[in-house]
Order: C-alpha cells, then structure tokens, then sequence
C-alpha cells in the first residue's frame, strides 16, 4: 500500500497538467496570423489619408462659418458711412456744388452788349469815348495757309480803333467777326494777303488799326455784319451794310 501512493500528493488532489507544445505552437500560429490581418486591414487607411502618388497632400482650409460672417461684416460699409462718403464727394452736403451768393453760373461767360448797327461808312463812338470805323474795304483773292482756311474770294477791312477814353487802350485784345446774310451766317477767317492783328497800347487819344481777311462770296456781300470788340467786357460796335 505505502509502494503504490509513493510521488503522488497527500490528500487525494488531482495534480494540474501542463499544455502540451502542439496547443502552444497553435495559439502563437493564431496569434500571429490575427496581427497579420490587423495590419493588412490597416495599410489601405494609413495610404489614403497620409500620402498620394505625387507627394503630400494638403488640405484646403475650410473657412468656419464664424469667421466667414465676421469678414463679411468686416467689407460690407455701414450705410451712415456710404452716406457721409458720398456727401463729401459732391461738396459735402450732398449737391454737387454750391453756386455763388448772387446767384449768377460760374460756367456762364458774360457777352458784351452790342451797339446798334451802323453803316460801314459810319464812325461809331462807343459809351467810353472809344471811336472805331472801317477805314477801308478791299475785295481781294484769299489765300489758304492754315488749316481750316478756303482760298477764294475775300474781303479786307482795315479796322481803326481810337482811344477817347483817359486811360491806356491794349489792342492785342481786339477782336473782330464778320456774318453774311438775315441769319448771320458766320463767314470764314484768313489771313493772306495782307492780314495784320491789333498790337500794342494806345495811349488817350492815339490811333490804332487792325487788318483782317474774311472769306465772304460776291454773291453774299450785300448784306455783310462786321461786329469789332476793342477790348474784354466793353460794348461791341456793330456795322452792317453793303460791302460789294
């Protein structure tokens, strides 16, 4: 009895077994072949969202729709400010100028009044003292030499203009136009030959003279107005009549 309970343990307990290495060598198979899976499951994602054939991709940023509401808020102007803009723009009251106290146009370039016409043999004394008459009407042949000029028949007057005023008389400011016909019809400048502008100052009581061409046909010098201006702002003395 004592010889066969000999190397078993008192007490009746079953002694535990140990795994064999086939159950050992099984589950590191398992195992090993789960990581395998897992691995395999996961390189598709880590490709996709980590690299591309080109290189690294960078995503856009994507405006929130916080900020994107603040940077509209930010351009858009406030309407008091378009307002105050657009007033200062124009003036500052909203009009697009002030026009002066006395309520003339600024644009507006006063005309000088004119005399009431004379014959072309006359001499007209304007309101200052001024003289002035045709001293003489040549019919000549006009020659073109700038542009905007017609040769063809002409007419030259010689214009003198006489000082009765107490004060010098600048003549380089004289101008002198000439019309044909009811309608005023506004005839052609020249200057060859023989034109001659006003020049120089005449002193109170001197006497200066103009010569001036203008492309007027005989069949229109029957009814001729020639209005001379002596000087800015002073009356224009006015002749009309028969120039043939």
């Amino acid at each position: 009895m004592n010889a066969e309970n000999d190397g078993a343990p008192e007490g009746g307990a079953t002694p535990a077994r140990r795994p064999s290495r086939r159950v050992v060598a099984v589950i590191g198979a398992a195992v090993a072949l789960a990581v395998a899976v897992t691995l395999v499951v996961l390189q598709p994602w880590r490709s996709d969202g980590d690299e591309s054939p080109g290189g690294t991709v960078t995503p856009a940023p994507v405006a929130s729709p916080g900020a994107s509401g603040d940077a509209s808020a930010d351009a858009t102007p406030s309407d008091d400010t378009d307002a105050g803009d657009g007033a200062d723009a124009v003036g500052g009251d909203g009009t697009a100028g002030t026009a002066p106290a006395d309520g003339t146009d600024p644009a507006v370039v006063p005309v000088a009044p004119e005399l009431e016409p004379a014959a072309p043999d006359q001499t007209v004394q304007a309101p200052d003292g001024v003289t002035v008459r045709l001293a003489q009407v040549e019919h000549v042949e006009g020659e073109a030499v700038a542009a905007g000029e017609t040769s063809g028949p002409a007419v030259r007057l010689t214009v003198e203009v006489t000082n009765g005023t107490d004060a010098p008389l600048d003549l380089s400011y004289a101008v002198v136009n000439a019309y044909t016909g009811e309608d005023r019809a506004p005839a052609g400048r020249l200057v060859q030959p023989g034109g001659q502008p006003f020049e120089g100052e005449l002193a109170p009581g001197e006497s200066g003279t103009g010569v001036v061409l203008f492309s007027i046909p005989d069949a229109d010098r029957d009814d001729v107005t020639v209005a001379v201006e002596y000087a800015p702002g002073t009356s224009t003395v006015v002749f009309r009549g028969d120039l043939s």
